[in-house]
């Protein structure tokens, strides 16, 4: 079974090999991970493709390199079983077994060769993570993804109740550009929205799912 805390431990596993001179030998995934019968303490292949999604997130909060959601891609993509069969993260020399695999399959020289990607679900919640931490409010990725307390889900509902207050406020006549100039303050944002001085429209910060 996956673990909030899986996502670090992975992190973790990587910096090792990373560190590692000169680099280590790995065995395939499929085979170094894989138990002989499922069992509930183990995990399924699918759970790990949620941590690799987690990763991704992370990556574009600014939290993690890219280098390991595109290892455990690597990794995920060879599991071959849909079971309860492969060894949790705990599992350290398996682990960093398999991850030392997963490298020489990704030479640097081929990933920095591939254009960029598309801006996709996962970069779209990891960028709004990064907003949101820029404003304040405190945001942990962990392995099930993001993770906001109380406080801060209130904190921002409030921000955005007001906004919504503001655009119910104004006139049909001001328009949805004058919004960027409300009575006690210039700037109004929580996150998700930015607006600029007035004569200057409100603008969403992403343009995506997220």
């Amino acid at each position: 079974m996956l673990k909030e805390s899986d996502l670090d431990a992975f992190v973790r596993l990587v910096r090792c090999v990373a560190a590692e001179e000169p680099p280590a030998t790995g065995a395939h995934p499929d085979t170094i991970l894989r138990a002989a019968a499922p069992s509930d303490r183990l995990v399924h292949r699918n759970e790990y493709a949620r941590l690799y999604r987690s990763l991704r997130i992370a990556s574009a909060a600014g939290d993690v390199s890219e280098s390991s959601h595109q290892l455990l891609d690597v990794i995920v993509r060879n599991l071959t079983v849909e079971d309860n069969r492969y060894l949790p993260l705990s599992h350290d020399e398996a682990w960093l077994s398999a991850i030392r695999w997963a490298v020489l399959q990704t030479p640097p020289s081929i990933a920095d060769s591939l254009p960029p990607r598309t801006m996709d679900r996962q970069s779209h919640v990891g960028s709004a993570c990064r907003r949101l931490r820029n404003r304040g409010y405190p945001v942990r990725i962990g392995a099930f993804g993001p993770r906001l307390d109380d406080a801060t889900r209130t904190a921002i509902a409030r921000c955005v109740d007001s906004l919504l207050a503001q655009i119910a406020a104004s006139p049909p006549s001001r328009g949805f550009a004058d919004l960027s100039a409300p009575p006690t303050t210039s700037t109004t944002t929580c996150g998700f929205w930015e607006t600029r001085p007035a004569t200057t429209t409100v603008r969403r910060m992403d343009s995506g799912p997220g």
